[in-house]
């Protein structure tokens, strides 16, 4: 079966007519090469060829097969011709008069409107063929979501001019834009051209927006639909946006995704124009001024006081502590060899909260005592021989020896007794107990007692007397000869060497 008909010998002296209808209503929109293989079938059907087929078509007119077969497929969308066999394709031509008069397609019953429809989405796109799945989805919108057929055609030709994609933006991604107008109520013409007005209106705000960043670029459509939101979601107006861009300068790149973070913090707080943001802003400095002089203390001058920063601010005035205990304390971490930030100071300020150390004065008054029995304690592991640093058990054994009346000079005493001991600070402790029990109290009766026992050890060296179950075995009589081990100097500590065994050793003890 030929693909087309009417043969003639001499057709190349013949004429093939073309209708003035489909030169007025269908070619003047019509991709070039559509029209040559259109009128090439049509010459076919007055003419018809032997053997005629897409391919034979494809090299009479210096064409892809693709793009023959894609003519034809365009046109049987407009319903100017039909397809009436598969293999090999053939195509009856329809009678465009009888068409327009008819106002329908015969075969298909589709109105003339929707072939207007149809024809005008399609020259949306040019030479990208849209496929029956694509009318589909788009007459769903126009049934499910209520869209007038103009403003569908509006909305596509809004998203190719928009998406970055040209003709070859997808159905799915339109949807999505068909929803948000839905949503906007855009479904009419009027608020259609409306709400372009307002898509116009963000990308020139988010352009502006853009500039003072100091970017000179196009926003992209996800900036655009950020600024939409401040301005119709959040009623920021233009003014109090770029008034609000100011916060941005305290990161490096300044972007949407930060000012979006800014205005969302002034939005829940009621600030919409420019005139609450300075309110809101001053308020804000005012309140991040006692963290600034804490960062300021810690020697951190250039950091920014941010919101975390206060809330841990916040937090330390909850525990009970006030501003000048907190400097109290960025003060001694800033002294310190330690980590100079606000971690180290919220960790100082908990050891001080588990001694109900709140307080300014008690605070200092800790200090001082602390300073006071490091000095002592480093006293006593010299006079000991003790080479490690002061833990805590050691300030609370301390603390015990003069709260029970031994002064310093007796602990000294002990502890010089201690040198050959393993643990120094125990042994002082039993030497000590041991000493109370037999009421001395002085280092001149400690020495007569040790003279005394050391004479009756001479007097009797066979028969050791027997030693109270509490009193601690004496310590060896130091030899006459002096080692390296007993060439202890007397070291002066400064105030500063206190300050800073104190603030590395013991200031952060859990």
């Amino acid at each position: 079966m030929a693909m087309c008909s009417f043969a003639d010998p001499f057709s190349m002296f013949d004429v093939t007519p073309v209708e003035n209808l489909f030169i007025e209503e269908y070619m003047l929109r019509a991709p070039g090469d559509f029209v040559k293989v259109y009128i090439y079938g049509l010459r076919l059907c007055y003419h018809p060829v032997p053997g005629a087929s897409l391919t034979t078509i494809a090299s009479a007119l210096g064409l892809e097969e693709k793009t023959v077969a894609d003519a034809f497929a365009y046109w049987e969308r407009q319903h100017v011709l039909r397809r009436t066999g598969d293999n090999p394709p053939t195509y009856s031509y329809n009678n465009l008069k009888a068409l327009m008069v008819s106002g329908c397609n015969t075969q298909d019953e589709i109105p003339q409107s929707n072939r207007s429809f149809n024809a005008a989405l399609q020259d949306l796109f040019g030479t990208r063929l849209l496929q029956a799945q694509d009318y589909e989805r788009v007459y769903n919108w126009i049934e499910d979501m209520h869209f007038k057929p103009e403003v569908v055609l509006m909305l596509v030709k809004h998203c190719i001019s928009t998406s970055g994609k040209g003709a070859a933006v997808t159905f799915a991604s339109m949807e999505k834009e068909a929803v948000r107008w839905a949503k906007k109520g855009a479904t009419t013409l009027t608020a259609a051209e409306e709400y372009l007005r307002t898509l116009a209106a963000s990308y020139e705000g988010a352009q502006r927006v853009l500039r003072r960043f100091g970017l000179r670029r196009a926003p992209s459509v996800d900036e655009e639909k950020l600024y939409a939101k401040w301005t119709e979601d959040w009623g920021f107006s233009l003014d109090a946006i770029l008034f609000a861009c100011a916060e941005t300068t305290k990161i490096s790149q300044p972007n949407f995704a930060y000012l979006d973070k800014v205005l969302e913090n002034m939005h829940k707080k009621q600030a919409n124009t420019s005139a609450d943001i300075a309110r809101v802003q001053k308020t804000r400095t005012d309140a991040m001024a006692p963290v600034r002089e804490v960062l300021e203390t810690l020697g951190q001058k250039g950091a920014s006081a941010t919101e975390d920063f206060a809330v841990l601010y916040a937090g330390w005035l909850r525990m009970g502590f006030s501003h000048d205990a907190i400097l109290i304390a960025a003060r001694r971490i800033a002294s310190s060899r330690s980590s100079k930030t606000m971690d180290s100071v919220s960790e100082l300020l908990q050891s001080w909260a588990r001694r109900s150390l709140y307080t300014p004065e008690a605070i200092q008054a800790f200090l001082r005592r602390r300073k006071e029995s490091t000095a002592q304690l480093s006293r006593i592991f010299e006079a000991a021989g003790v080479d490690r640093g002061i833990a805590d058990s050691d300030r609370q054994l301390l603390d015990a020896w003069l709260s029970r009346g031994h002064s310093m000079d007796l602990i000294l005493f002990a502890a010089e007794s201690a040198k050959n001991a393993g643990d120094a600070m125990s042994y002082i402790n039993r030497v000590l107990d041991s000493w109370a029990e037999q009421g001395i109290r002085t280092p001149q009766a400690a020495r007569a007692e040790r003279a005394r026992r050391i004479q009756g050890r001479a007097a009797a060296p066979t028969a050791a007397p027997a030693q109270s179950s509490s009193s601690p075995a004496p310590a060896a009589p130091r030899p006459s000869k002096e080692v390296g081990a007993h060439r202890f100097g007397q070291r002066a500590y400064t105030d500063e060497d206190l300050e800073s065994i104190y603030s590395d050793l013991d200031e952060l003890d859990p």
